[in-house]
């Protein structure tokens, strides 16, 4: 909802000017709101109570639809995901692409998602793991899961983590959703190979951050 007049309200009943209020009367002189904003005199009347009325009626109206389609989103996520899957997508950690990484994996998903995963190393042990992704919620989810609970562990260990394992911990992902874990694990596989190899670290676009 756009508010207009500069912040400017009714003088009479304090409401905010709307654009398509202006030209509605406001007073009993006849006055629009446009009118009342700019002299501030003139005397209530039905007709300004019932504008009054009627806007802030319309405005509630808008809040209420808004926030049950929020509490429907909610409902619907809650009745197809795990609190843990919820918990990892609203509140993702380890987001973010890591300055100056000893290892970066970049996985393009048959799904059409992306994965980045980015590594720093502590001799053969993960010392910090950070991920990227323009996927969905449940991909956001897996990145997050993952790149926390590789942490510590050896690169012999992490290369043991299958796709049950990542959805185990996040007590579960609905079928259609599957292929989120199967990327984040596939991704963090692909970082595991670079730096036992010793390869060059990709290249990112700054537009896609694809390679």
């Amino acid at each position: 909802m756009v508010w207009s007049g500069g912040g400017r309200t009714c003088p009479h009943c304090g409401s905010p000017l709307l654009d398509r209020l202006l030209s509605v009367p406001c007073i009993s002189s006849g006055r629009t709101q446009r009118e009342a904003g700019r002299t501030g005199s003139g005397r209530e009347s039905n007709n300004e109570r019932e504008v009054c009325v009627n806007q802030a009626s319309r405005e509630s109206a808008f809040d209420r639809m808004v926030e049950e389609i929020q509490r429907q989103i909610i409902e619907d996520e809650r009745a197809t995901y795990s609190q843990k899957v919820i918990e990892e997508y609203y509140n993702p950690k380890n987001l973010g692409r890591m300055s100056d990484p000893d290892a970066v994996g970049i996985v393009h998903g048959w799904c059409g998602d992306t994965m980045e995963i980015y590594l720093r190393m502590n001799g053969s042990r993960i010392e910090e793991a950070t991920f990227m992704t323009d996927g969905c919620g449940p991909t956001v989810a897996c990145g997050s899961k993952l790149t926390t609970v590789v942490r510590g562990m050896s690169l012999d260990q992490v290369y043991q983590i299958e796709q049950a394992d990542l959805v185990s911990a996040l007590d579960g992902l609905p079928e259609e959703s599957l292929h989120c874990a199967e990327l984040a694990v596939n991704t963090l596989r692909e970082a595991i190979n670079h730096c036992e190899k010793g390869e060059e670290i990709p290249r990112l676009s700054e537009n896609t951050g694809g390679e």
